[in-house]
């Protein structure tokens, strides 16, 4: 049984959307307005299930306002980074006691050595797909 992360884009049109941005989209195969989602799942041998998921904001996605109230955006809403946000979530999994052999994940949370620093602090064994 383990955990995974993965950071899917979800391809938006307009503007208004929260958190949406023109990054490259890997599920497009272009740059386009996207909203990125950091998703945690569970996974064993007879199938997945999402544990939790946290919309990424990007800082310009947050520094207008108006546009934040009229997406839904809490005014107390602070700034994470997708490493950040994926810890939170593992962290609040451990809390939990989710029971999991271990973490899987992209290049992205592999490539983070304060994140791979903190599941060595946690036992928590991980792979990470190579950069």
């Amino acid at each position: 049984m383990f955990i995974t992360k993965n950071q899917p884009n979800n391809p938006k049109k307009g503007q208004q959307s929260a958190g949406v941005k023109r990054p490259y989209s890997g599920t497009a195969g272009r740059v386009e307005n996207c909203q990125v989602g950091v998703f945690l799942a569970y996974a064993t041998a007879d199938g997945a299930a999402f544990l939790d998921r946290r919309l990424y904001l990007p800082k310009e996605g947050v520094a207008d306002s108006e546009r934040c109230q009229r997406a839904g955006i809490p005014q107390a809403t602070s700034l994470a980074t997708k490493l950040e946000l994926a810890q939170q979530m593992l962290g609040e999994a451990i809390e939990a006691k989710v029971p999991f052999s271990g973490v899987t994940g992209e290049s992205i949370y592999g490539g983070d050595r304060h994140l791979r620093r903190w599941l060595e602090e946690q036992q928590v064994p991980f792979l990470f797909a190579p950069r």
